[in-house]
C-alpha cells in the first residue's frame, strides 16, 4: 500500500495505491471514484476490502479523496462538479501512465463522476465498474437535501422544502446540510448529470452491481430501466445483484462480502 498526493489542479489530492500482492505488473489499474459526503465515510471499509481483494488477484487499485473531502486540499463547501471531474481526470491520467488497462470504479454518486469522465477517455479505459449507481445527479441532491428538511422538522424549526433549497442553491447561496456545506457550483453540476446519457456517449463496457436484502435478486425498477436502455443503445453491459446491506448508509459500519467476491470474479473476465 503506497500513500501519496496527486497533483490536483486545485490542490493536492490524498491518494493510496494498492499494488498487486505478488509485486508483478498489474493486470489493470482500477481507479475508485468515491461516494459523496457521509456515504464516502461509511464506505471506506468496503473500498479497502475490495482493493485488497483485487490486489490478491493481480490488480492495482487507486483510491483518492476528491477536492474538499477526506485528506485532500480544500473544503467541501468550495467543491464544484467541474473541479471533481478534473480530479477524476488527473487520477485516470496517473493510472494510464502506469498501465495500459484502466477501469473506472464508481460508487453511488461517484458513478456519476465515472460516467461523465468516461466521455473523454480513450481506448485505455477498458470498462466502468459501478456499485449501486445513482442514475441522476438530481436524485442524489434531492436525497441529500432531505436530510436538512427532515432535521428542521425534527428540531421544530422553519419548514423547508427540497424545491426551496434547490432554488436557493441555484440563486447562488451556499447551504449547510448534515454538517456539509454545498455550493451552487456543485449543485448545478449534479442537477445536469444523467448517468445513462454519459454511458451511452462513452460507449465503454459497463458492469453494474447492486446489493439487496430481499430474497429475490433483481435490480430495482429504476436501475432496470437504465440498464435496459443502455443495452438497447449498444452499450455492452452486465448486471448483478448480490445479498448485502446498504453499507453506504447504515448506522454502524457494515460490509457486503459477496459484493467483493462478485467484483473480483467479474474483473477477471475480459469485457465483451
Amino acid at each position: 500500500m503506497r500513500p501519496f498526493y496527486l497533483a490536483g489542479e486545485f490542490g493536492p489530492l490524498f491518494a493510496v495505491y494498492v499494488p498487486p500482492a505478488t509485486g508483478a505488473e498489474p493486470r489493470a489499474i482500477v481507479v475508485h471514484c468515491p461516494a459523496f459526503a457521509e456515504e464516502m465515510n461509511k464506505s471506506r471499509r468496503m473500498v479497502a476490502l475490495q482493493a485488497r481483494a483485487l490486489a490478491r488477484d493481480g490488480f492495482g487499485t487507486l483510491v483518492f479523496d476528491l477536492f474538499g473531502t477526506g485528506d485532500s486540499a480544500g473544503d467541501f463547501g468550495d467543491a464544484t462538479w467541474d473541479a471533481w471531474l478534473t480530479d477524476v481526470r488527473g487520477a485516470r491520467g496517473w493510472a494510464e501512465s502506469h498501465c495500459d488497462r484502466v477501469t473506472l470504479w464508481g460508487l453511488r454518486g461517484g458513478a456519476l463522476l465515472a460516467g461523465a469522465a468516461a466521455r473523454e477517455a480513450g481506448a485505455v479505459l477498458e470498462r466502468l465498474l459501478l456499485w449501486q449507481p445513482v442514475p441522476k445527479g438530481e436524485v442524489w441532491l434531492t436525497q441529500f437535501l432531505r436530510l436538512r428538511t427532515a432535521g428542521a422538522l425534527f428540531r421544530g424549526g422553519e419548514k423547508e422544502t427540497v424545491k426551496d433549497l434547490q432554488t436557493r442553491l441555484l440563486a447562488g447561496e451556499i447551504l449547510e446540510v448534515a454538517g456539509y456545506r454545498i455550493a451552487p457550483g456543485l449543485a448545478r453540476g449534479l442537477l445536469g448529470c444523467l448517468l445513462a446519457e454519459d454511458l451511452l456517449a462513452a460507449g465503454r463496457p459497463v458492469a453494474w452491481l447492486e446489493v439487496s436484502g430481499a430474497e429475490v435478486r433483481e435490480l430495482p425498477p429504476g436501475s432496470a430501466r437504465v440498464t435496459t436502455g443502455l443495452a438497447e443503445g449498444g452499450v455492452p453491459i452486465s448486471t448483478s445483484v448480490v445479498p448485502g446491506e446498504p453499507f453506504w448508509s447504515t448506522q454502524e459500519i457494515a460490509v457486503a462480502p459477496e459484493l467483493v467476491g462478485a467484483t473480483v470474479a467479474l474483473l477477471r473476465t475480459p469485457p465483451r
